[in-house]
């Protein structure tokens, strides 16, 4: 599968025969467009690991919470999902996760399965679980979302505007943050080059090729200093008080 295949249902269920989901490309998490394919079938293989469902992340009312997909969810279907974890579970609640900065999930009844498709312009990551190991940006990855949410907190304006940042932009918000953290420290550098010279590379071909997402990605940080410098106060002033 190359950087110009469009997958759908229709044109993944032949990459599931023997698998029960499948990320492409297999870039690491820094290659993109990225797929989840998820296979939902009504007798268990036992072979491989057989999801029952998946869990994301969905906007509502300008505020996002958690979705569930399963055999009974109505199909076909196709809408958008937006920023944070994807858990594919099985029948034991065993789970394999995924880092993902939005995108678009379809889904449909084809040769006797459910086909799920989970699209992204952007990179998803292996977060872990039963079946596979992290990719090296995951934990990196894991704490920039929960920075994302702590900014965000009860905040309908801030969780809007974060919402209202396209999956590009958040994934380049990541990488301005990231880049930024080890540029200022010689230490971080020398200490582990090769996710310094990662997020360098993928910097530069963001900035080269999505010069628009790029500065969307740039104009979210702002809104993670804030809720630092708030977190900041907070805590010095917790010390003052003991």
């Amino acid at each position: 599968m190359t950087e110009a295949t469009t997958l759908d249902p229709c044109t993944s269920a032949q990459f599931l025969a023997g698998l029960g989901f499948l990320l492409t490309p297999d870039g690491e998490g820094t290659e993109s467009p990225s797929y989840l394919l998820v296979a939902l079938r009504e007798q268990r293989t036992l072979c491989h690991f057989d999801p029952e469902r998946a869990e994301y992340w969905q906007e509502a009312g300008s505020r996002s919470h958690v979705e569930s997909f399963g055999r009974a969810t109505t199909l076909p279907l196709d809408h958008p999902f937006t920023w944070g974890s994807i858990r594919i579970v099985d029948r034991l609640e065993v789970a394999n996760e995924y880092l993902t900065f939005g995108g678009r999930l379809s889904a449909a009844r084809l040769d006797g399965f459910t086909v799920a498709v989970f699209a992204s312009p952007a990179p998803m990551l292996r977060g872990g679980g039963h079946s596979q190991a992290p990719d090296p940006a995951a934990a990196g990855v894991t704490a920039f979302f929960a920075r994302l949410r702590a900014a965000a907190g009860d905040s309908v304006a801030v969780e809007r505007r974060i919402l209202r940042v396209s999956p590009q932009g958040r994934y380049a918000a990541y990488l301005a943050d990231a880049t930024e953290t080890y540029r200022r420290s010689h230490a971080l550098q020398l200490s582990d080059p090769q996710t310094w010279q990662s997020l360098t590379r993928q910097e530069r071909r963001l900035r080269a090729e999505r010069p628009t997402a790029w500065s969307e990605g740039v104009g979210l940080l702002p809104v993670l200093r804030v809720a630092s410098d708030r977190q900041r106060s907070e805590k010095e002033a917790s010390h003052a008080g003991a």
